[in-house]
């Protein structure tokens, strides 16, 4: 049995700044120990008490550090949420846009693989989107764009235990704007919106691990148009990466 050798502080009155605890589970013939250390403040010297007394009581000498090695950061910031640059075609009309879409689809969009045959399939011109945003041409009736995407991770909706489904795992692109915006992601087509110059979203999008095909069509009723992919929780999508 482990025991904690120092004073245990539990969430169960809000959160702290700092804290610790151990769970013990029983778990067939055997025993699930889930730990919570204190935050990685100080090197984690505060921490250090704690497993020498886990080392002491199991009888194990080490002269190693636990947070010596090999190390992955995760959650490196990749973007601001947005791509800085987008394929662009001004005015495509039903024939072309009807081809740019059918190349949108998961046959042709492998997951892991960039989509060559609608990157260098069209007449595409590159144009910057500082901040997200697009400066629309003013002999401009529509227009589409496509960019890649790469999440990092799978953010699909999933089980969780219990069987319920977990939507915060899926992400969401918010648009600012006056006019009909219709979002394909990896060739799936998603409710179109009538933007009235106030922000709209499409959530519930599942994204591959890896590369994703982004295709947007928008018809404006004005010179302007911004997007943001984020969370749930309203935080830009800081680990996408953008092609």
């Amino acid at each position: 049995m482990l025991r904690m050798p120092v004073v245990t502080k539990l969430l169960f009155n809000g959160p702290h700044e700092h804290a610790s605890a151990m769970l013990v589970i029983a778990v067939g013939k055997g025993k699930l120990i889930l730990t919570q250390i204190p935050l990685p403040k100080n090197q984690y010297r505060s921490s250090g008490i704690y497993w020498s007394q886990i080392f002491t009581n199991l009888k194990i000498n080490s002269s190693l550090n636990l947070f010596d090695g090999e190390k992955v950061v995760a959650g490196a910031q990749k973007s601001n949420g947005y791509p800085e640059t987008v394929r662009f075609i001004k005015n495509p009309g039903e024939v072309l846009l009807e081809k740019i879409i059918g190349k949108g689809e998961p046959g042709e969009a492998r997951e892991g693989i960039h989509n060559q045959g609608l990157s260098e399939g069209f007449k595409w011109e590159r144009i910057k989107t500082p901040d997200g945003q697009l400066a629309i041409p003013t002999d401009c009736k529509e227009f589409v764009i496509f960019y890649e995407m790469r999440p990092g991770r799978p953010r699909k909706i999933q089980e969780v235990v219990g069987g319920l489904p977990d939507p915060s795992q899926q992400t969401l692109i918010d648009f600012w704007g006056k006019g009909k915006v219709t979002i394909y992601v990896n060739g799936k087509k998603f409710q179109p919106l009538n933007l009235d110059g106030t922000k709209g979203n499409v959530s519930d999008i599942d994204l591959n691990q890896n590369w994703n095909s982004i295709i947007i069509h928008f018809v404006p009723d004005s010179k302007d148009f911004k997007m943001l992919w984020r969370n749930r929780q309203g935080q830009p999508e800081l680990e996408f990466a953008f092609n």
